[in-house]
């Protein structure tokens, strides 16, 4: 009990990628950030496996249906209309705890209030098999009633428990967008939050964003920009990037937001230093994406790591990824094994129907 707790203390003590009271050239000189990077895309790939490997006696399908809708299959995937709609269904269908209300409406016929906070502890077996990191304890003051909150990463327990904060949201975004055929990744804000990133097709044309990444104020300096670009050899490469930069769309479950990337720095004033999208097998710096141009030399400062610095931990960690999915034995890719399950069981959902309506006709 006494190492638990121990491990639960190191884990609430833990800096969020990079604190000031960190030698600085000693965490570039130890790999740090690339460590960090690389662990993140793993625990993504934990959290993908935790739909192959669900012990469930439902299916992800049925789970997804009942937790987004029976229709949620069915809306005209990949399209902004549909992305919204399942940021708008994540958002109001799962509860944010934010860890001040009972989430039991009443307790033997006494209604419930705000939650105390009784501290945490370790993760029971069952827990732990739902990819449980701790718990955090709390008790109601109006009821009286203790409950525990899991900090969970297994996708089939959050779509039954409904429940969590911007990790466990996202957790549940970036899966059900993937098995929705959606190219997605997680995208990590070092400082406090979570959300996630999907490609959307013709995104540069039609966002907002393109816009401000080029300080134009309209679509014919769009225009006149592209043209510009196409018949300028030299300036292919900068287009490229353009495009590239501005492929992935963000995606905030937590706020039911698509496609804001500036919400943070505007709305909520955040100081923003670390952010990055991880995939399996990959990690990308986003921090000048979420960030106004004319703020980047702030945010370099509150991090206190330079691009070129920062750009070689990247390269380094993409590099090791590489190599680790070269490797494996296992050559799927997570994100097409999560679409094969998703097309099995809806295949196996309509032949059953069809056995059973002819059983019924015969």
């Amino acid at each position: 009990q006494q190492q638990q707790q121990s491990q639960i203390q190191d884990f609430e003590k833990r800096p969020l990628l990079y604190s000031k009271s960190k030698d600085l050239e000693e965490m570039i000189n130890s790999h740090y950030i690339q460590n960090e990077l690389i662990s993140a895309s793993h625990s993504l790939k934990q959290v993908f496996g935790s739909i192959s490997q669900s012990k469930s006696d439902k299916t992800v399908t049925k789970l997804m249906k009942t937790a987004l809708g029976d229709d949620v299959f069915r809306l005209n995937h990949p399209s902004r209309e549909a992305a919204q709609e399942v940021l708008n269904r994540i958002k109001s269908n799962f509860m944010f705890f934010h860890g001040t209300e009972c989430p039991q409406k009443e307790v033997n016929g006494v209604a419930c209030g705000r939650a105390v906070p009784q501290g945490s502890t370790a993760c029971d077996s069952e827990e732990v098999h739902h990819m449980c990191s701790y718990v955090e304890l709390y008790r109601c003051e109006a009821c009286s009633h203790s409950f525990r909150f899991g900090r969970f990463r297994s996708v089939p327990k959050l779509l039954e428990t409904k429940m969590g904060r911007c990790g466990e949201f996202s957790d549940v975004a970036v899966s059900a967008f993937t098995m929705l055929g959606y190219d997605s990744r997680l995208v990590v804000d070092y400082t406090d939050h979570v959300w996630v990133e999907i490609k959307l097709e013709n995104k540069q044309d039609s966002s907002p964003h393109f816009k401000q990444i080029l300080k134009l104020n309209s679509d014919d300096d769009v225009k006149a920009f592209s043209q510009f670009l196409l018949s300028n050899e030299n300036s292919t490469k900068l287009e490229q990037r353009l495009q590239q930069q501005t492929s992935y769309v963000h995606a905030d479950p937590s706020e039911g937001v698509l496609d804001n990337p500036f919400l943070y720095e505007d709305n909520w004033k955040k100081q923003l230093t670390f952010v990055f999208a991880h995939k399996v097998d990959s990690v990308e710096d986003r921090s000048k994406i979420y960030s106004h141009v004319e703020k980047h030399g702030e945010l370099v400062d509150r991090r206190g790591v330079d691009d070129a610095d920062l750009e070689a931990e990247v390269i380094s960690a993409n590099r090791m990824l590489k190599n680790e999915k070269t490797a494996s034995k296992d050559v799927d890719q997570p994100e097409i094994k999560l679409r094969e399950i998703v097309v099995s069981e809806l295949e196996e959902n309509v032949n059953g129907n069809t056995v059973t309506q002819s059983s019924e006709q015969k």
